[in-house]
């Protein structure tokens, strides 16, 4: 079943590429170059909570592009394709619940990871279904948790192994290519915000993949 889902979700990612990107990048554009101009002209005494800034400024405008492609991506699997400005329309109307899940998500999941890695793998996979559940479902932060735990429960495993095979496969040649430029003394700072634009688009695949799975799950209960 995970290669037919990873196959299912590339062939929708390649055949939906544009749409993808014209729903992203409008806003990982200036989110990336303002992160970029902020961190180099900050002085090292300005550390610390000054240096959250643009992780903030991120976390209060992804709301919108991240609830965007997943209403885009539900209405494309019901042949009622929407555009992005709809699509934008839709994710600013769910702001203040899809940001209270988003950093519900952050803080849980994140402090999984700071245990050994493994319990924020854990965690990912089985609230993986939340944000349609919130989104698609109507259903508040908390009640879109418990769902998603109790949902992704029988595909766990096809959860993780996929997950951990699109990670893989964005970010291998990423750590190969950035370890030649190194050695090759041509990597520069300015690739940096071009790698995060390319690297937010390609994130999209984490999302259709669970979408996937979830529209699967829905079909068999």
């Amino acid at each position: 079943m995970t290669k037919t889902f990873l196959l299912d979700t590339w062939s929708f990612f390649r055949a939906n590429f544009i749409a993808i990107s014209l729903i992203m990048v409008p806003f990982t554009i200036p989110l990336e170059i303002f992160s970029f101009i902020y961190y180099q002209n900050m002085v090292g005494d300005e550390a610390g909570l000054a240096s959250f800034l643009p992780v903030i400024v991120y976390a209060l405008f992804y709301p919108i592009f991240g609830a965007a492609i997943v209403f885009y991506i539900a209405s494309v699997i019901n042949d009622r394709d929407i555009t992005a400005s709809q699509a934008w329309a839709l994710g600013l109307k769910h702001w203040p619940s899809y940001f209270v899940l988003t950093v519900i998500l952050i803080l849980t999941i994140g402090f999984g990871f700071a245990l050994f890695i493994l319990p924020g793998l854990f965690l990912a996979a089985r609230f993986a279904f939340s944000e349609f559940d919130l989104l698609l479902e109507k259903q508040d932060p908390l009640q879109s948790l418990r769902s998603s735990w109790e949902s992704s429960r029988e595909h766990f495993w096809i959860l993780l192994n996929g997950g951990l095979i699109i990670t893989f496969v964005i970010y291998a040649p990423y750590f190969l290519l950035a370890s030649v430029l190194n050695e090759a003394g041509l990597y520069a700072d300015i690739l940096d915000p071009i790698v995060g634009i390319i690297e937010s688009v390609l994130m999209v695949l984490y999302t259709i993949y669970a979408f996937r799975v979830y529209h699967y799950a829905f079909r068999q209960s």
